[in-house]
């Protein structure tokens, strides 16, 4: 009689730790629509719906764009450097958006009223001398002149600038748009 009760026992703790397992490890649920991933959803699509929609971003531009552009934006960037009090002068435009960062004399460090009045002329000038322009945003901020100065190098070594057109905007939202 003892020689079965031990096998039994066994038998018993291996069939209780197997029904364990078993029914511990997740359920293997057919998937409907909510909960399948976009991978799945999107093998799931005939060609007709993959085929490729109208981009909302333009195309790239060419090399021959990109070298005009970038005169037109050294080229204004001249003209703001010739207003009064302004040292130095980054430009980088954006569609029909021009962002200004420039580096002004030290004595006006404080004067809001002086800046707000170079920022206005600023303005003027490069809405005067690229006439596509329609929203242009100043800063006189150190940081801001420096990342604006290092975009710029970036698209000028082909680099496009939707990569960065976001944290662009960022930059200049702190301070309000001037138009």
């Amino acid at each position: 009689m003892k020689s079965w009760k031990k096998p039994l026992k066994f038998i018993t703790i291996l069939l209780v730790i197997i029904i364990g397992l078993v029914g511990c490890r997740t359920a293997k649920r057919p998937i409907n629509e909510r909960t399948k991933t976009t991978t799945e959803k999107a093998t799931e699509r005939t060609t007709e719906e993959t085929a490729p929609a109208k981009s909302k971003t333009p195309p790239s531009k060419t090399q021959t764009a990109v070298n005009e552009e970038g005169k037109i934006q050294k080229d204004i960037a001249e003209e703001v450097k010739k207003v009064k009090d302004v040292k130095e002068a980054t430009v980088l435009i954006h569609d029909k958006t021009a962002y200004v960062g420039v580096e002004l004399v030290a004595s006006l460090k404080g004067n809001e009223k002086e800046i707000t009045r170079i920022k206005d002329e600023i303005i003027e000038k490069v809405k005067k001398r690229d006439t596509n322009i329609t929203t242009v945003h100043v800063s006189e901020e150190e940081h801001v002149s420096n990342r604006l100065r290092d975009y710029v190098r970036d698209v000028e070594q082909g680099k496009p600038i939707t990569g960065f057109i976001t944290e662009l905007e960022e930059m200049f939202r702190k301070p309000v748009p001037r138009t």
